[in-house]
């Protein structure tokens, strides 16, 4: 992969990634392969981790996955009783409700608990598909479409991604979570892949964890120059 061509690129989208993949590489080495899950699985993953420490919300699913042999199992559990087992995520009463509402209604729509009919959809469709259910949102349609076995092209942006977003320029400050999910798939060219989306989210999130958190370390960030945040944060050291 030719690193030093990609600090030619206009894009801020693509600068971003090259920065952040070279960074990664010299100090990580590769970037590994992503775990796949099937649609419904990576629905449910990806609804509980929104807004929660990754830690924190991987252990919930797993407790879910140890307890329920199947998602139509846990269909037909209360919202209460799947709100008790996700403790302590970020909204667990909402998101149980929704996981719950959301498998109900894949099931009422299809006649069974299967996603994988979306894998005939355009990228879009599928995303407005998902977004009609309860708790699906920009970034779990995302996940769903990207990370599971359907391996589709699109951009997964959470909060990390927002915040880095925001603080470079590249969307306004004030932006809804729609606004900035539209406003940055607009600036994904067409020769990324599934596996280039998937790592740049990873090298983003990565980087909101590690550099660009809610006390930014901007002295060492590599994207730095490119920032307006980071650049009049520094000016004022």
């Amino acid at each position: 992969m030719q690193f030093d061509l990609a600090f030619m690129e206009p894009n801020p989208l693509v600068e971003v990634h090259f920065r952040l993949l070279k960074a990664h590489v010299r100090t990580h080495g590769p970037l590994g392969r992503w775990i796949t899950f099937d649609p419904i699985t990576q629905m449910v993953h990806a609804v509980l981790d929104g807004r929660t420490r990754e830690d924190i919300s991987k252990r919930a699913f797993r407790k879910l996955c140890g307890r329920f042999t199947s998602w139509d199992d846990l269909r037909h559990v209360s919202p209460d009783a799947i709100a008790y087992l996700i403790q302590p995520v970020t909204f667990a009463d909402n998101k149980a409700a929704q996981i719950s509402a959301a498998l109900h209604r894949i099931h009422y729509l299809r006649g069974a608990l299967s996603l994988d009919f979306l894998a005939g959809y355009s990228v879009e469709a599928a995303r407005a598909w998902l977004e009609a259910l309860p708790g699906v949102g920009p970034k779990v349609s995302a996940a769903v479409v990207n990370f599971s076995t359907l391996g589709m092209p699109a951009l997964v942006v959470d909060s990390h991604y927002q915040r880095i977003a925001k603080r470079l320029g590249v969307v306004a400050s004030k932006a809804s979570d729609r606004a900035v999910d539209r406003s940055l798939a607009r600036l994904v060219p067409g020769w990324m892949t599934t596996d280039d989306l998937q790592h740049n989210y990873f090298l983003v999130k990565r980087h909101g964890q590690t550099v660009c958190h809610h006390s930014p370390n901007c002295r060492v960030c590599v994207l730095k120059d490119l920032c307006l945040f980071g650049r009049r944060r520094c000016d004022g050291f």
